[in-house]
């Protein structure tokens, strides 16, 4: 829970590139208590044309001992048409494709359980 810098290191910038217009997200987060640290988070942004959803990005965090993008996921989504059949499968990818970590507050397999359907609510969130 604690940066990786070194006392001699100092962070200068980060640069994210501006979202699309048209983007959509949700965010999902759980943790046993308000204001704990999040068990696992997910966050989704996407596009949509035509029905189909166009440039997905999911990341997680508290799953693995750094946050990721979840590519196994966002490869199951992109160009694909909506429907809840989809939503689905990108959640259980995502679960299939971590290595939860393991510690005092949950075991591995709560944790991607809790990725599987972390991810389905972002989406559903990214979507409505």
């Amino acid at each position: 829970m604690m940066t990786a810098l070194q006392e001699n290191e100092l962070l200068a910038a980060v640069r994210l590139p501006l979202l699309a217009d048209d983007a959509r997200f949700g965010f999902f987060e759980f943790s046993r208590r308000a204001g704990d640290f999040g068990l696992t988070m997910a966050l989704v942004v996407l596009r949509v044309e035509n029905g189909r959803i166009i440039d997905p990005r999911i990341g997680l965090g508290g799953v693995e001992d750094r946050p990721a993008r979840n590519e196994a996921a966002e490869a199951v989504l992109a160009g694909e048409v909506i429907s809840d059949a989809l939503l689905v499968a990108a959640g259980e990818a995502a679960a299939a494709s971590v290595s939860p970590m393991e510690d005092i507050h949950a075991p591995a397999s709560y944790r991607a359980h809790l990725v599987k359907n972390g991810v389905l609510s972002a989406l559903r969130k990214a979507l409505s």
